[in-house]
């Protein structure tokens, strides 16, 4: 979710008679209000805060909606000593395990103590991807919004946690971010980056020929040709809604691929994937592919500036020879292109194929701190250890390795023939 600086709105429009469920008076006269739901903040504050981007209002309420329990959402409101609205931070609780993204070996060894390593900390962003980028431009966004780290802190220490966590803000954030980022207060690390591709090439044949390494462009056209020689073709329908059987069969889908692997994160529910849909008012599109009858693969992206998002991908395991990640990566990319789209991205993990097609990072960071000086001093110390990239060593063989975090230390990785 998204710090965002926008001009003000007066007084009367912004909290719409709802009464905050914590409010704070910060130095220099401003004041801070954190509310409980999405529409316990005017709507017209909503839009006059965020940019234009697909995760407006409606993301908001959908994922508050389909995570209620296990990711209780909350509202701070960041206001000038004149009473003018200046930023809208969406917070969430989350009970964190430290030991997810070390090495499975170590985690093991852990295991006893696990409990004693999960907490209960306060993020500020988005429950799954990146901290969107304010109204203004990231180059024209204040080095230091007053107040936001201290209106933080005040309602943590309400709410009874000691860890605090500004979660994914992209690295064109940095500069506004820096005065967090000291030895004393916050320690920032490299979160797992998204990947994205220019389109500004005229056909997904063009950018295999002119983009692929040799090795690459061999595979992927005899795993093309491999499909096309099926008795039974691949087929592709792109919709903009579901019906509830389709839904389901879908979900299953997604399901199977999300929880599959070491790392496991957030995993969406069939409501959101509806819900969202139906709020986006078309920008969403489910790419369904089918093979002798049965459902193979399923991606749903989100359309919007340009970009096609390709989000959450479900793949049906038992189809293994069809090639099917590819194959939806080919035909998203034609879609976008017949469809003047400049850019494709895409979420994290599964980067050894988007390392050999030629993908670039989307570097995203994470800045934590405890409220214990001693606390927060171990937490330097001992965290870069538990770095979410850590886990990712391909990650520094990608073009832009150097962009993901400055001070990031890298795991010893194999090379990869492009």
């Amino acid at each position: 979710m998204n710090t965002l600086f926008a001009p003000p709105l007066p007084p009367p429009a912004r909290h719409a008679g709802h009464t905050p469920v914590f409010s704070v008076r910060l130095r220099g006269g401003w004041t801070a209000d954190v509310f409980d739901r999405v529409a316990a903040i005017d709507p017209a504050l909503w839009q006059a805060m965020f940019p234009p981007h697909w995760k407006d209002y409606a993301y908001h309420q959908t994922l508050e909606e389909t995570f209620p329990e296990e990711f209780p959402a909350r509202y701070l409101v960041l206001n000038n000593a004149r009473g003018e609205a200046r930023a809208i931070l969406p917070l969430f609780f989350v009970s964190q395990d430290l030991t997810i993204s070390l090495h499975a070996r170590l985690r093991a060894w852990l295991e006893p103590w696990r409990r004693r390593l999960t907490f209960r900390l306060l993020a500020a962003g988005c429950v799954v991807g990146a901290a969107q980028v304010g109204a203004a431009a990231p180059a024209n966004l204040p080095r230091r919004l007053p107040g936001r780290d201290e209106a933080l802190e005040c309602f943590a220490r309400r709410a009874g946690v000691s860890l605090r966590l500004w979660k994914d803000f992209p690295r064109e954030l940095r500069p506004a971010m820096s005065a967090l980022a000291t030895p004393e207060r916050y320690l920032r690390l490299a979160s797992l980056p998204g990947v994205c591709l220019d389109l500004d090439f005229a056909t997904f044949d063009e950018y295999v020929q002119t983009r692929l390494g040799k090795a690459t462009r061999k595979s992927l056209r005899r795993k093309f040709r491999e499909v096309e020689a099926l008795a039974e073709p691949i087929t592709l329908e792109v919709k903009t809604a579901l019906g509830d059987a389709e839904a389901v069969q879908l979900h299953a889908l997604y399901e199977r691929v999300a929880l599959r692997g070491d790392m496991q994160f957030e995993v969406f529910t069939k409501e959101y994937f509806v819900s969202l849909a139906e709020r986006l008012g078309g920008q969403a599109r489910y790419f369904v592919w089918r093979h002798a009858g049965r459902v193979v693969a399923f991606s749903f992206c989100v359309v919007h500036g340009g970009t096609i998002y390709d989000n959450d991908l479900g793949l049906d395991e038992d189809a293994a020879g069809l090639n099917l990640y590819h194959v939806t990566f080919r035909d998203i990319v034609r879609w976008a292109l017949a469809h003047g789209l400049t850019r494709y991205e895409s979420a994290p993990f599964n980067y050894d194929p988007k390392l050999h097609l030629r993908m670039n990072l989307v570097p995203l960071d994470l800045y934590a701190r405890h409220t214990s000086p001693l606390a927060n001093r171990l937490l330097h110390w001992l965290a870069p250890l538990a770095a979410p990239t850590r886990q990712e060593p391909l990650l520094r063989q990608f073009p832009n390795a150097a962009e993901i975090c400055a001070s990031q230390s890298w795991p010893t990785a194999p090379r990869s023939r492009p």
